[in-house]
């Protein structure tokens, strides 16, 4: 049942989280919550599986679309500060959920109604940040390391998190934004399964569940991007304003049944 269940959440997460542009992650990770078969520490796991076709997919439609030069020192320094987010992220995981499962349930939820309220701030094109920003990789750093920090800490992909704070905090092309997200997803979530290798290992968890989320992943993000593609993008916010009013109403459900 679990696997039916988490392959239908990851194709329509992936539809509908790539096809809107608000990313899969945000819609993904309450509904594994609401279907609560499995602990904080493995639905991260699974969710990271699930992630990386997503993200071979979307990187190579990156590169192939795009043909602006790229400045790989800013990637270079993301990727390190998402490798150092997503070891502190998983510790941090790994430290609380000893401690009180239902206490890092708790405290993601409250993170994620923060992450909506931004969100929706976001595609009502509230937050006007001006633009005396001074470019240093120092900053790139810290940006990348806290988003792979959330990332890793609640167990979701963050893209649309990543996006939003990239394209408001920095005075990037919105082209290399969709790129340094993709980096920050890509290196905190194999320094996650590097760390599971290299301790506990992999026999704890589901073979058969891995194997169809990674095709329902693949499926899901290939339908998602074509829909993207042709999407009128005056149907882009108003979507997403509704699909972030479905996953409040999925959260606070899951909030309440913490107690």
């Amino acid at each position: 049942m679990a696997i039916v269940l988490y392959a239908v959440v990851t194709f329509f997460s992936l539809v509908v989280g790539i096809g809107s542009g608000l990313g899969p992650g945000l819609i993904m990770r309450p509904l594994f919550d609401l279907i609560n078969i499995h602990s904080v520490t493995e639905i991260g796991y699974y969710i990271s599986v699930a992630f990386f076709p997503m993200l071979f997919i979307l990187t190579y439609r990156f590169f192939k679309n795009n043909k602006s030069p790229i400045d790989w020192s800013r990637v270079l320094v993301s990727a390190c500060g998402a490798i150092v987010g997503g070891i502190v992220g998983e510790y941090l995981l790994e430290y609380l959920a000893k401690i009180d499962e239902t206490l890092v349930k708790q405290i993601q939820t409250l993170f994620f109604i923060m992450i909506i309220i931004v969100m929706f701030f976001y595609f009502l094109d509230k937050i006007k940040i001006k633009e005396k920003v001074i470019e240093t990789k120092n900053k790139i750093f810290w940006i990348s390391f806290t988003l792979s920090t959330i990332i890793i800490f609640l167990g979701f992909g963050g893209r649309g998190l990543n996006l939003a704070a990239y394209m408001t905090f920095f005075p990037y092309d919105k082209k290399e934004a969709p790129l340094l997200s993709l980096v920050i997803i890509f290196f905190s979530l194999s320094t996650k399964l590097t760390k599971i290798a290299l301790t506990t290992g992999f026999g704890s968890f589901d073979p058969k569940i891995v194997v169809v989320l990674l095709i329902s992943s693949t499926i899901g993000s290939i339908l998602g991007y074509a829909i993207n593609k042709y999407l009128p993008k005056k149907y882009g916010t108003p979507i997403s304003l509704t699909i972030l009013v479905f996953v409040t109403i999925v959260i606070s459900y899951n909030f309440i049944k913490l107690f």
